[in-house]
């Protein structure tokens, strides 16, 4: 009895991608989400920490700026310490990564708790 792709029970992924500033990550998320999809693993769009302290609706994370590169910048990666500083957690964004995917679960399959098989989420700085 030979199985096939579809009767293999595969994980859910989660891969982080973090770089300095400046570093153009696009090539590599495309890279990597080219590579999953050819052992049929579904990517969706990767999840840009930095754009999850907008969904926080406390000051100053609701409030960050959107415009001039090097304010959004320093202003992001403020955030990002205060986050971390306030919460006593070097991994506060990590958690905040952990919830958004927990929210694509649910849209999905209806449920946060439960992984998604051949699913991967990409974490990129």
């Amino acid at each position: 009895m030979t199985s096939t792709d579809s009767d293999l029970v595969a994980p859910e992924l989660v891969v982080g991608i973090v770089a300095p500033i400046g570093t153009d990550l696009d090539p590599i998320c495309a890279a990597l989400t080219d590579a999953l999809g050819s052992v049929k693993y579904n990517c969706g769009d990767p999840i840009r920490l930095s754009t999850l302290l907008d969904d926080i609706p406390d000051r100053p994370w609701g409030d960050l700026p959107k415009r001039l590169h090097d304010e959004r910048v320093n202003a992001y990666m403020d955030a990002g310490n205060r986050l971390r500083g306030d919460l006593g957690r070097g991994d506060a964004l990590a958690l905040v990564a952990v919830g958004a995917i927990r929210q694509l679960r649910q849209e999905t399959s209806g449920d946060p708790t439960t992984p998604i098989p051949r699913r991967a989420y990409v974490l990129r700085s």
